[in-house]
């Protein structure tokens, strides 16, 4: 749509339907939940991020470019409340399921490749799917080059360091490849 995105504030609620295979009756239903005003309200990651739906849990990072000055302690605050949150509810939900951790395991391996070798410590992975989205790309489109340089740079080292996913999006854009994505992260469609 052409309308400007209404900010979040505290924690906002939506959902995604998408029709189940001939198989199956009824509809797959995507939760959404976006936590917005910040790192102010971090708290509020424990409502979501929860030990019974951390098997089907995915997070979405979203920083704003055109805030340079902020990206860096935006995303330390975020990711590492994230981080603790996912490995305090993996823990929790092994006492009830003891092959959580070989399963997300697994599904980190399906994503980034088994070349990839944990063990050695080059990577340390978030245990559920992570996309980082730099937002306000047509801003950030404006800052020096030797500035957007450094940044893309850092982004690119710490989605590969925690195996995630980056993408940039700007309200000027066309939604089609953001909508792609979320439906990949959501319902595990294939990215075309």
């Amino acid at each position: 749509t052409n309308e400007a995105a209404k900010p979040t504030i505290a924690l906002d609620y939506n959902y995604a339907k998408k029709p189940k295979t001939i198989d199956t009756i009824g509809k797959d239903i995507g939760h959404i939940w976006e936590l917005g005003d910040g790192t102010f309200l971090t708290k509020l990651i424990d409502v979501v991020l929860t030990p019974e739906t951390i098997g089907n849990a995915s997070v979405v990072l979203v920083l704003d470019l055109s805030q340079p000055q902020e990206l860096w302690h935006t995303y330390q605050i975020l990711y590492e409340a994230i981080a603790k949150r996912v490995k305090y509810c993996i823990s929790e939900a092994a006492k009830q399921n003891p092959h959580i951790k070989d399963k997300l395991k697994e599904a980190i391996l399906k994503r980034l490749g088994n070349a990839v070798r944990l063990d050695k410590g080059e990577i340390e992975p978030l245990r559920i799917p992570l996309l980082i989205i730099g937002s306000k790309y047509d801003q950030f489109q404006t800052l020096e080059p030797d500035e957007k340089k450094s940044i893309i740079k850092t982004l690119r080292f710490l989605t590969y360091y925690h195996g995630a996913t980056l993408m940039s999006y700007s309200e000027k854009q066309e939604s089609v490849h953001l909508r792609a994505i979320i439906n990949h992260f959501l319902f595990d469609t294939a990215l075309s």
